[in-house]
């Protein structure tokens, strides 16, 4: 949604939101003063986070555990950053699994919130869920999860807890129920909280097939009644279905991951969430792939996508789809052309499904158009977000001069939505234009940007190169070819800020044009990294990590390459998640030469166009008139001769089909006499 939206989401106002992970309080009865939804999943599941503390003496009892126990586990504190012990007590048992729940549900000291409860009741209830239902259908659907009885704990390995202290012969799932420490934790108006999180740290740790879930408002959020039925039961499926999901495709790409657990709550037969959907329609502009595109303020649309990509591929490629993904090993793109019928691919279904969250229709396209599982009717949404274009001569117009910024889409107090701060369209995002004036001939021309900006860049202002930053970031900077000499120094003026032991930024040498690259050390390089680093960077080690603090000079030494003509590259590589500020290069000389650097990670963009022609006869019968504009794959321009004396509504669907950036293009309507049209 950019600028003034031209509809207002008013279902946001009464709806739930349950993502597995998330729940956002929207119906409230004091007005939120703010919005900032939490996003917690991918991150834990890429990275490991440090330990707090320890486990008193009196909590190490090792004996099995029967109701009533009391034992140390953790949860998350996601407002530092780490793990913290804290005492549990099992409140619930079966074969299968154990319900244990923090002894201390409380707020900190001086929160007008009441500690929150959780009865007997209630845990039995959620057990006989998990057992009865939601275990058979995850697993049923997509495999048995890894075997963990406690015996491989890394927490006994460490010697925080002695031999057999989470060992359990059953090898039974856990469930943890604790008060999980995140923003709203400590701000009772801060509208978000993590409603639950799979973490495969925790499985390392206690070696047991375990999740966790929070303890707010069960009341609400247990079983059928409540204001918001099911939450608990639902996020317990999606949570379960990540646990399964990491031992079968650790590697895979968040969007699918995701896309999988989403799809794990209904068949669990816990419907369908509209409100992240919601959040989608309301910003089609936002990338299906690239996870967190728009930032935090508006990672309920990612939800959103991925829940209806994985429903539409459920619907139009077999029930089995989602699960065949899972076991194919292939990540991502990869993974999904593996299994589409010949002469199909993702592109082809990614065009599809933008179509049909227009038309919801099975009047065209033999029913590929709309969507066919579980009962649910995307008519019953509110139409995906639209910009309406006035004129019949329309000159050339930047869709970002024309659209502006993304907003959110409107909730609690905020009622012209939140700013993402985003102006250009995403990696298979769309735009949706509608020409509400078009009568007659016309032809249509769209030309999208010819490459688009990744990576390195001048900055004029500062004088030097950035990098630019984000997830599974890969920018390159590269000098000219130079000659060493035998007493040859290369000196950087720099400053840089890179997640430590996680991102680094390499200084390389390559002796054959390119082909290879060596790292180049000096003291302010490093070997070491988190062990569950992203194999490229472990690969490209040693490197630069952690914060320079200040604008610092690096040398390094080229003796080695006397002789030999040499190029330099600066590389700055990140990994699934969290990413600083990046690497800034004022400078780069060879003793006193300064290099040319030129940045070589600009993209060739690729563009997708549909135009849609519908028309509605006297007598209610929609006619429809589907079409992809050919654009030419060098310069991404296009025309489209439109005949607007029949067909009424005018809709194009511009798609950016790049991977990595965003990008801009415009478009222009020009009316035509049909007998000049060539």
């Amino acid at each position: 949604m950019k600028k003034k939206p031209i509809f207002l989401i008013t279902i946001l106002l009464i709806s739930t939101f349950s993502l597995g992970f998330l729940s956002v309080a929207i119906a409230s009865k004091e007005p939120l003063p703010d919005y900032e939804p939490i996003e917690v999943g991918p991150e834990l599941r890429s990275k490991d986070l440090p330990i707090k503390g320890g486990v008193p003496e009196s909590r190490l009892k090792t004996s099995a555990s029967e109701v009533g126990d009391i034992k140390t586990w953790m949860t998350l504190d996601d407002n530092m950053g780490y793990y913290v012990f804290t005492p549990y007590m099992l409140r619930a048992a079966s074969d299968n699994c154990e319900v244990w729940v923090q002894l201390d549900l409380s707020f900190p000291e001086g929160d007008p919130r009441e500690t929150p409860i959780v009865t007997d009741e209630q845990c039995e209830y959620l057990l006989g869920e998990f057992d009865n239902n939601i275990y058979e259908a995850d697993v049923n659907y997509f495999g048995e999860p890894n075997y963990h009885d406690g015996s491989y704990s890394l927490l006994e390995a460490w010697g925080y807890v002695p031999p057999g202290y989470y060992s359990d012969p059953e090898g039974s799932n856990v469930i943890l129920v604790s008060n999980i420490i995140d923003e709203s934790y400590y701000d009772p108006e801060y509208p978000g909280y993590i409603a639950g999180f799979y973490s495969p740290s925790f499985e390392g740790f206690f070696d047991r097939n375990i999740i966790s879930i929070d303890a707010y408002d069960w009341e609400d959020r247990v079983g059928p009644d409540g204001d918001r039925p099911y939450l608990y039961d639902s996020t317990i499926g999606h949570e379960y279905q990540h646990l399964i999901h990491d031992d079968y495709l650790p590697s895979d790409e968040t969007y699918m991951n995701e896309a999988c657990s989403l799809f794990a709550e209904p068949l669990c037969g816990y419907g369908i969430d509209p409100g992240q959907i919601e959040w989608f329609l309301a910003t089609p502009d936002n990338s299906l792939t690239l996870w967190g595109d728009q930032g935090g303020i508006n990672i309920l649309a990612d939800y959103g996508a991925a829940c209806l990509w994985a429903l539409y591929l459920t619907s139009h490629y077999g029930f089995n789809f989602m699960a065949d993904y899972l076991h194919g090993g292939l990540v991502g793109i990869e993974g999904i052309n593996a299994l589409l019928p010949p002469g199909v691919d993702f592109y082809d279904v990614y065009d599809d499904w933008r179509i049909a969250n227009l038309l919801r229709t099975d009047e065209v396209g033999d029913g590929k158009y709309n969507y066919d599982i579980f009962d649910f009717d995307i008519s019953e949404l509110s139409p995906i977000e639209m910009f309406t274009v006035e004129g019949k001569d329309i000159p050339w117009t930047s869709a970002v001069d024309e659209f502006g910024e993304t907003y959110t889409i409107p909730y609690g107090e905020i009622v012209d939505g939140s700013p993402t701060g985003i102006f250009e369209l995403a990696p298979f995002g769309t735009d949706y234009i509608y020409f509400e004036d078009l009568r007659g001939n016309h032809l249509l021309h769209i030309d999208g940007d010819d490459t688009l900006e990744y990576g390195w860049s001048w900055d004029e202002e500062n004088q030097g190169w950035y990098s630019g930053t984000g997830d599974l970031f890969d920018a390159i900077l590269v000098s000219e070819p130079y000659m060493v000499d035998s007493e040859d120094v290369l000196t950087i003026n720099t400053f840089y800020d890179f997640e430590e032991d996680w991102d680094f930024g390499f200084v390389q040498v390559s002796t054959d044009s390119g082909n290879n690259w060596i790292s180049l050390e000096n003291e302010y390089t490093t070997s070491l990294h988190d062990p569950q680093a992203h194999p490229l960077i472990i690969e490209n080690l040693p490197g630069l990590t952690g914060t320079s603090g200040d604008f610092i000079t690096l040398n390094f030494d080229l003796s080695s390459y006397a002789g030999e003509e040499v190029l330099i590259r600066f590389r700055y590589l990140t990994d699934w998640y969290t990413h600083n500020y990046g690497w800034f290069i004022s400078s780069a000389n060879i003793d006193g030469y300064e290099l040319e650097l030129s940045d070589v990670d600009d993209l060739n963009a690729n563009f997708m166009v549909t135009i849609v022609e519908k028309y509605e006869n006297p007598g209610g019968v929609i006619n429809f008139n589907i079409h992809q504009m050919s654009l030419d794959d060098l310069d991404e321009y296009g025309s489209e001769f439109i005949h607007t004396q029949k067909w009424e509504d005018i809709i194009a669907l511009v798609s950016l089909k790049n991977i990595k950036s965003s990008g801009d293009y415009k478009f222009a309507v020009t009316r035509m006499n049909p007998k000049h049209i060539e």
